[in-house]
């Protein structure tokens, strides 16, 4: 696209879904951020361009000569990445016109508003260009367009490197009620029964570390620490019964989750495939390090440190230390 093409393309966004959209999309970045729209389809280019004029601040509602400088920068910008705007186009199998969003910086809404049909305020995947100057374009996606996306063409592995939003959640392995004599036990060296691990079919939960969303409950395979969703609508419905109970209990909780989070794929957490509802794998639980929560009313009050152990045919936590205040 020609910058003469691209300046007379350019549609100015100006409604309230847009402004919206733009604020929400707008992140933490060392300089500034471009960002562009074609069809469900949003491309934010940060300032790495060798362009002075990319870090110029140019009011978009500014002067018609400030606007026409804008859309000159934009089409510098698209013109600069070409290449790896033309690995998306053959990797979506259509040829993108990339539209900027015109935002002033000062108009902007409050941040934390989001599209709601966009996966989240951060990018979904990246590509970084292998071969040439260094380039780098960051696309966020909506629900929809992410359940269709293509496998990425091996053709292009040479030219862009493209990298997935990985997505950090704790890994609830197991929780129950403690009686105030289970409460007293609680220290060093106590050894604590994981009850679900002795079932047949060891039901867990995960839940995002950044945000406070629901669970989602998991199969978990201790051998290889392998997470799937729960397929099946009678244990999915059981599970949930049994998890929003221990949730309006007035006895203490004890939950026990690993010690370090895990990232899932966004693809895998948006739409794990539907033969194996497959999530990622930990490794195997036996030894791994863990962090227990014990709640009371609902609220954290004493947090300890330990460390999976086979106990039979099932597992068991070996309290290492407590963790006051954690």
């Amino acid at each position: 696209m020609s910058i003469k093409d691209f300046s007379l393309s350019v549609q100015d966004s100006t409604s309230s879904d847009v402004v919206a959209l733009a604020a929400a999309l707008r992140l933490p970045c060392g300089s500034r951020r471009r960002w562009f729209v074609a069809d469900d389809l949003y491309l934010c280019i940060c300032g790495v361009s060798g362009s002075e004029k990319f870090e110029s601040d140019v009011s978009i509602d500014g002067t018609e000569s400030d606007q026409q400088v804008a859309l000159f920068q934009d089409a510098i910008v698209l013109a600069e990445h070409e290449p790896l705007l033309s690995c998306i186009d053959h990797w979506l199998g259509v040829a993108l016109d990339w539209r900027p969003i015109s935002v002033s910086e000062q108009v902007l809404p409050d941040p934390a508003v989001i599209h709601e049909s966009l996966t989240g305020a951060s990018v979904d995947v990246t590509l970084t260009a292998l071969d040439g100057p260094e380039r780098q374009v960051e696309l966020v996606l909506t629900e929809q367009r992410l359940a269709s996306m293509p496998a990425f063409p091996t053709e292009l592995a040479t030219m862009a490197a493209l990298t997935w939003r990985q997505i950090p959640v704790d890994l609830f392995i197991d929780r129950f009620v403690l009686g105030n004599d289970d409460i007293e036990r609680l220290g060093p060296g106590a050894l604590i029964v994981l009850p679900a691990s002795f079932h047949e079919k060891w039901l867990g939960s995960v839940r995002e570390v950044t945000q406070k969303s629901e669970s989602i409950g998991v199969r978990i395979d201790a051998m290889t620490g392998g997470l799937s969703r729960l397929s099946d609508q009678k244990q999915n419905d059981a599970w949930q019964s049994e998890f929003s109970n221990s949730l309006t209990t007035q006895s203490p909780m004890l939950n026990v989750m690993l010690a370090n989070p895990l990232n899932i794929d966004v693809r895998q957490w948006h739409f794990a495939p539907a033969a194996s509802q497959r999530l990622v794998a930990s490794g195997p639980l036996g030894g791994q390090r863990v962090r227990l929560q014990l709640i009371v009313d609902t609220s954290v009050v004493d947090n300890f440190a330990g460390e999976i152990v086979s106990l039979g045919t099932g597992y068991a936590v070996r309290l290492s230390m407590t963790m006051d205040g954690v």
